[in-house]
């Protein structure tokens, strides 16, 4: 009878550790985020801006399935080059723009950041793995650079909202960004 309860209870613990390790997989991480209206906290405009570099993203909702997002990053001339140029003219001062044309695309139930940059001739796509608590990572570990995306919504003590980006490749190098929302004109 002894044997029987061990051989029993081993059995619940091995169903434990199943369930507890299915809980952990990417598919199971990303479940609550099959729907693209879960990711609805990356709608808005959000910017980072320092001496040398403005970075910012739009996000919209352009149909249940499809949120489309622009990302510009733009170097801040130099001090001399701006009182060279027309002060009055706020966009004179700073320089050309990289752009990036994103999109978020619902398909099959599954969730996909599609990114389409100067540098590749092709859109890459990064499927979503991980998603809960205003918080959505895309992986494509085929891709050479970048493999992992990760956007993270946070409220600052004050009740600001920023947007911690992380974007870096498997051996975990790369870089963050942490965009501040901004408020849309009236």
């Amino acid at each position: 009878m002894k044997r029987l309860f061990s051989g029993f209870v081993e059995g619940l613990r091995l169903i434990n550790l199943c369930l507890f390790s299915m809980l952990l997989s990417p598919a199971a991480l990303a479940a609550n985020c099959s729907q693209l209206e879960s990711l609805n906290w990356l709608l808005g405009d959000w910017q980072q801006s320092s001496d040398k570099l403005i970075i910012s993203e739009h996000w919209q909702q352009t149909s249940p399935m499809t949120f489309e997002g622009l990302g510009v990053s733009e170097r801040r001339p130099a001090p001399t080059q701006i009182a060279a140029k027309n002060s009055d003219n706020p966009t004179q001062n700073t320089t050309s723009a990289n752009t990036e044309s994103l999109r978020l695309v619902q398909m099959s139930n599954e969730i996909f950041f599609i990114a389409k940059v100067a540098s590749n001739p092709l859109p890459v796509a990064f499927k979503l793995t991980q998603c809960a608590n205003k918080m959505a990572v895309f992986e494509n570990p085929h891709h050479d650079f970048p493999q992992t995306l990760s956007y993270q919504l946070i409220h600052s003590p004050q009740g600001d909202k920023q947007l911690k980006v992380k974007v870096f490749a498997a051996n975990n190098s790369g870089f963050e960004i942490n965009f501040s929302a901004i408020e849309p004109y009236p």
